[in-house]
């Protein structure tokens, strides 16, 4: 099932980390994310988008190595599997010396 997480979202360096709605699994326990920098503006030179899940809504857990994107483009980096959470998210962390990123983010979810 696909799920549209951020459209244009602006994660600034100084505003801190945001984070996307919780997605449901739904039995699944794979996913595939897909992730659009329209700009890297005023001395933000890239962004870290940590995958987090849980299993209550309450506490999150920072799982797998972050996913790191410095260039404008789309990107659709390497499926997590094994996913063993019921809700996942994504925790975007603006990254350089001040300075905005704008991104859009989706994410795919199966069973595999």
């Amino acid at each position: 099932m696909y799920t549209q997480l951020a459209s244009k979202l602006s994660v600034t360096t100084a505003g801190g980390a945001q984070v996307s709605p919780a997605v449901s699994m739904e039995g699944n326990n794979a996913f595939q994310a897909e992730f659009t920098v329209y700009a890297l503006v005023s001395g933000a030179t890239s962004i870290d988008v940590d995958t987090q899940g849980s299993n209550d809504l309450q506490n999150w857990t920072t799982f797998s190595s972050a996913y790191n994107l410095a260039v404008v483009g789309s990107s659709a980096p390497a499926a997590r599997t094994a996913v063993a959470f019921q809700f996942v998210r994504f925790k975007y962390t603006s990254i350089g010396g001040g300075g905005t990123v704008v991104l859009a983010c989706g994410l795919n979810t199966a069973s595999l």
